[in-house]
């Protein structure tokens, strides 16, 4: 393995350090241990030298992180002998740091404070600003300028050493990007950007190679940080000999330009051109072109170690970051597919209820399950009548106010106290309009304890739920009212003749198997023609709802009542205890009290009834006949009378 390739394990344990010291509490653990991880791959590769320090830096600020800040002290110490065979200021400056932060660690501000003027010393004598600048900020170290030696600048550049302190600045910002980018674009653009800048050229490019191998312009950047906008003057010729050959080439003039077939070094007076290769694997992934036109030799073959260095952690960066990108598509590909299963399955289940009431019931509990809500309900108008459901003691001020919402709202704190007035104490919510067609208009209200608990994932699921339950409730009330009008009577809405019968078999069935009491009633409005002819056919029919109205207050469940033809009613009553005659009695008075208001004055009204009580060989015919022979002889008898059968 080469040296750059090593050196990259260096880079990115430094970076991984970085990381782990800027993380918030919740990130903390994690970024500490792939700091770990990444230091001992580094301790796989270090070798005696400049690795070594590396390792021994890296180990010291591993100790730091994790509180152990004797054990820091300790390992920078056995680290110095190496740092002292070695030219590298900038692993000086490093190990400056990392004793500064252990002495703080153990309470010695003082020597910590003069470790940090080392390090400061180091950065501001090499031209460092930035790393000046981190030392201030973590040291707090205020007004401290210090003018760097120009001279020993120059002396101390020399050494195997001052050929990676420009590797190390490009590649640690590069690794710092490749750590918390998952955008191979914007990735470029920090590599590209960080080299500009290590070798001063005007402007930087990416081509990227194609299904066929051959170079495509990627991204541009200008020594200004921005994008260019168009890219010409450039040397095609150049880029596609590098993306041929997979080795570097620097021009550093014109002349030499044409004499490697550039035509644009003379065109455009590029007077320093350098191009290198993207590998990684023996496989091409494109070409970083740079040029500039300011003087011959800006470029030199030094140059080109740092710029295969850098592409080599740029290959590495981009192919990390596009297999991030499509672990991330894969992922929001199976959360669309977990979401459609959702809905799918939310659909299933309240399509599979015909019932208006379980519907509600249903899209609550579904709301329930597939987001972090404690409680919801449902706020709804229909019929002009405000219903909730979901809460025992809703307040229905707080549901008005909430029903007027004609879109999706989330934590909106001037709805807050609406939202807790009907879910209790809340930290987060949410609430989903819904909009039926025949059936009036209503909220879907989801409350967590928890604050921020609701995403944008959460409330496009909702929403959607919410509409399918729309669906389905309307589907619910339709087949609910078709089923009414099969089976009840449309002027008095008590049972037809056709359901009565079906019910009353089934009573009459039940009560014979367990020896139980049962009761037939045939009821009939006495004088009901001559209504119809003093009052009109309008009042006649208001006769037999009042008549209708009395019957069902009476009649519990699971009596029968349904209006049998006309004017005439039929009752089967089960559970009966006392005398049925005296029940038919009460029925018959208590009609009699309630007469109906007419335009000519309230109509008094009597009825006869004849009751039946079941015998063992009855059927519901047997039953029903009896009970009418019994009403035969009531009316016979001078009518408003009871007569058994």
């Amino acid at each position: 393995m080469g040296l750059d390739h090593r050196l990259f394990f260096a880079y990115q344990a430094f970076a991984r350090l970085t990381l782990a010291r800027q993380a918030g509490d919740d990130e903390r653990a994690r970024r500490l241990a792939e700091a770990s991880a990444a230091v001992r791959r580094l301790a796989r590769v270090a070798k005696p030298g400049l690795l070594k320090a590396y390792h021994g830096l890296a180990r010291a600020d591993l100790a730091v992180l994790s509180g152990r800040y004797d054990t820091a002290v300790r390992r920078l110490a056995r680290t110095e002998p190496v740092l002292l065979s070695i030219d590298a200021p900038l692993l000086e400056h490093e190990a400056a740091r990392v004793r500064a932060r252990a002495l703080l660690g153990l309470g010695r501000h003082a020597a910590a404070s003069r470790q940090a003027q080392v390090a400061l010393a180091l950065a501001a004598e090499h031209g460092w600003a930035t790393r000046s600048r981190w030392v201030r900020d973590e040291f707090g170290i205020k007004g401290a300028t210090l003018r760097a030696n120009t001279d020993r600048t120059r002396q101390t550049s020399v050494g195997s050493a001052d050929r990676y302190r420009g590797r190390l600045e490009a590649l640690q910002q590069v690794s710092l990007a490749a750590a918390t980018m998952l955008d191979p674009g914007q990735l470029a653009r920090v590599a590209l950007d960080e080299t500009l800048r290590i070798l001063g050229a005007e402007r930087a490019v990416l081509f990227l190679a194609d299904a066929t191998g051959r170079p495509q312009l990627s991204v541009g950047r200008s020594a200004t940080g921005e994008d260019l906008a168009e890219l010409s003057g450039y040397s095609t010729t150049l880029v596609d000999r590098v993306a041929g050959s997979r080795e570097a080439i620097v021009v550093t003039g014109s002349d030499e330009g044409a004499a490697l077939g550039s035509q644009s070094a003379l065109v455009y007076g590029l007077r320093s051109i350098i191009v290198a290769p993207l590998v990684l694997d023996r496989r091409l992934l494109g070409v970083v072109y740079l040029d500039s036109r300011v003087a011959k030799g800006v470029f030199t073959e030094r140059d080109v170690d740092i710029l295969t260095a850098v592409n080599s952690h740029i290959a590495v960066s981009l192919e990390t970051a596009r297999a991030a990108q499509l672990e991330v598509a894969v992922q929001a590909a199976h959360q669309q597919r977990d979401v459609a299963e959702t809905l799918r399955d939310a659909m299933a289940r309240l399509s599979g209820v015909l019932d208006p009431d379980e519907v509600r019931s249903s899209l609550l509990a579904i709301v329930t399950a597939v987001s972090p809500a404690d409680n919801t309900c449902l706020v709804y108008e229909e019929d002009g009548t405000l219903s909730v459901t979901g809460r025992p003691d809703p307040s229905l001020v707080d549901a008005r106010a909430l029903l007027a919402l004609i879109a999706v709202v989330r934590d909106d704190p001037g709805l807050t106290h609406h939202a807790a007035g009907l879910l209790g104490p809340v930290g987060s919510w949410i609430a989903v309009p819904i909009q039926t067609h025949a059936c009036g208009a209503g909220v879907l209200l989801a409350g967590a304890t928890a604050e921020h608990a609701f995403g944008d994932e959460h409330l496009q699921l909702v929403a959607a739920i919410a509409g399918q339950g729309a669906t389905a409730y309307e589907n619910a009330r339709l087949y609910t009212r078709v089923q009414q009008l099969a089976t009840t009577d449309p002027l008095t809405g008590v049972s037809n003749r056709r359901h009565f019968a079906e019910h009353a078999v089934r009573q009459l069935s039940i009560a014979r198997r367990n020896h139980r009491p049962l009761v037939a009633m045939m009821v009939d409005i006495d004088h009901f023609k001559r209504i119809n002819d003093t009052h009109g056919h309008a009042v006649g029919d208001e006769v037999i709802k009042q008549v209708a109205s009395t019957l069902r207050v009476s009649v519990r469940d699971p009596d029968v009542l349904c209006r049998y033809g006309g004017e005439e009613f039929a009752i089967v009553m089960t559970e009966m205890h006392g005398d049925p005659v005296d029940v038919a009695d009460r029925l018959r008075i208590a009609i009699r009290e309630n007469p109906v208001a007419a335009p000519n004055g309230p109509v008094r009204l009597t009825v006869s009834i004849g009751v039946a009580e079941l015998k063992p060989d009855d059927d519901l015919e047997t039953l029903l006949g009896r009970a009418d022979a019994a009403l035969y002889r009531a009316k016979e008898g001078g009518r408003d009378q009871v007569r058994p059968g």
